[in-house]
């Protein structure tokens, strides 16, 4: 059908005459025009005129010709002649890339500069021009003209300057941002978590990402053209610890922030896992003290409590925690995500006094505090083994611990001291690192208050912290204090 078309109009010597052949002549008794709008049926949307379609059919084109910078919008039909103009706008002619691009190279070749008025010679004559006809070196500096612009503006805006107007100065801010985020969007590999109407520019902003191969959600700052990369799958800022956590907990769920400042802003979380309000930090020893990284006294405490004013539990893990003792940090962090399933029931078990030598490999093998001196052990036993044990001191508990690889609710314990061993004013300091102990005020303990962070020391060369005096010359690690508890 095309080849019949083209031979009828192949007498025709102007666009004018082909136009008159489609819009009055019939091939094969049927008319013109209702071929060729049978054939560019895809145009039917655009309401093209029919020397429009016949452009394509002529070109052999079949689907809809596109502005050559946005490739969404059709741009002006101008002739059969002449065809189509390249850009859909004023503003796709300006930011086409090619056109930029031979612009600065005609620049480069004519005036060895990018921007023509970046070349002295035209700022030179620019300047003269204006001296000499206004006797300013800028328009704006003289009052007539000044004046001009400003009733200018009066008139149409009702303000003497644009960006006074807010109706204007919104939509220019508005035209910016949709810009910058378009551009952003096109640019970037991961599923963004965020859209235009929370879209606040990049100057002191971080928005979250999410990786489609590893499912990580993870916030990045955009500032100055950077483009985010996955922590996981591109860990370069993150130590080994804090990596070997991650993976730990992608076991359980896949939904884990990484490195993210939407928590407590503007400071950073590690890890944060929304379904169980739980945030972990994992604290380099060198990288968390003192003297090394100016961590003072309360940089943890400050954290822990700011995710506390959320209902955040922030859990803190050192370094030589998870080196030394991974097992029972890993049972921690699985009880508070309600991921351990191994149960006991602890009116099944019996209350016994605890010897010296099992206390102490009980709280080696089960508390990331270690062994510890008292004057009273008291355990619970599931027939002959130990599943939960107190260490006493006069009336303050020193150690609370149960069994890794259980979930217990061993506060028959308690019950136990409070009632059979006649001991009053019961306290117990609940480390903040691992949470604010609000189980203890569900059972009975009064809140007294908080202590101060407590320091560790630390010696050149080895990843341990000490509760030693202080010695000179080594840095000191900060805790988060101690929340502090009494059963009156």
């Amino acid at each position: 059908m095309r080849e019949k078309l083209l031979d009828l109009i192949k007498d025709c010597p102007t666009a004018q005459s082909i136009n008159s052949k489609i819009g009055h002549g019939k091939l094969n008794n049927k008319p013109i025009k209702d071929i060729v709008k049978e054939s560019t049926q895809f145009l039917d949307s655009y309401n093209p005129t029919l020397s429009e379609r016949f452009y394509y059919i002529y070109h052999n084109i079949h689907q809809v010709i596109l502005c050559q910078t946005c490739q969404q919008s059709k741009p002006k039909f101008q002739s059969l002649s002449l065809g189509y103009y390249q850009y859909c706008s004023l503003k796709c002619s300006n930011n086409n890339i090619n056109k930029k691009n031979k612009t600065i190279n005609t620049n480069l070749e004519r005036y060895n500069t990018e921007n023509p008025m970046q070349y002295n010679e035209f700022k030179n004559k620019q300047v003269n021009t204006l001296l000499k006809n206004y006797n300013v070196t800028s328009p704006a500096k003289n009052n007539s003209i000044l004046q001009k612009m400003q009733s200018t503006n009066l008139e149409k805006y009702n303000t003497k300057n644009i960006m006074q107007n807010v109706e204007i100065k919104n939509i220019i801010i508005n035209n910016k941002l949709e810009n910058e985020f378009n551009r952003i969007m096109k640019s970037i590999e991961y599923t963004p978590l965020f859209d235009i109407s929370t879209y606040h520019g990049v100057v002191k902003q971080k928005y979250e990402f999410q990786c489609h191969v590893c499912n990580t959600i993870f916030s990045y700052d955009l500032n100055k053209g950077r483009r985010p990369k996955c922590p996981v799958c591109y860990p370069i800022h993150i130590s080994n610890g804090e990596r070997e956590i991650r993976e730990f907990l992608l076991n359980y769920t896949n939904n884990i922030r990484v490195n993210t400042r939407e928590v407590i802003p503007p400071y950073e979380i590690d890890l944060f896992l929304p379904d169980y309000n739980l945030a972990i930090e994992y604290n380099g020893l060198y990288y968390h003290s003192e003297i090394y990284s100016n961590c003072d006294k309360h940089y943890h405490s400050n954290k822990t409590l700011q995710c506390l004013k959320k209902k955040i539990t922030l859990f803190h893990i050192f370094e030589d925690e998870w080196l030394k003792k991974q097992h029972i940090v890993k049972s921690m962090i699985l009880n508070k995500i309600n991921q351990n399933s191994n149960k006991i029931i602890s009116n099944n078990c019996q209350i016994k006094q605890v010897s010296e030598i099992e206390k102490s490999k009980f709280l080696e093998d089960h508390s990331l505090e270690g062994d510890c001196a008292g004057d009273n052990y008291v355990g619970l036993y599931d027939q002959e083994r130990l599943m939960s044990l107190i260490v006493l001191n006069k009336n303050i508990i020193r150690r609370f611990c149960n069994h890794v690889d259980y979930n217990i609710n061993s506060f028959q314990l308690i019950e136990y001291i409070i009632n059979e061993l006649k001991i009053k004013n019961l306290i117990i300091y609940v480390d903040l690192r691992y949470g604010f102990g609000e189980i203890f005020k569900k059972n009975g303990f009064t809140y007294c208050g908080i202590t101060e962070p407590k320091e560790y020391y630390l010696k050149h060369g080895l990843l341990e912290r000490f509760e030693e005096d202080f010695i000179e010359g080594n840095d000191r690690i900060w805790n988060c204090g101690y929340v502090i508890y009494e059963y009156r």
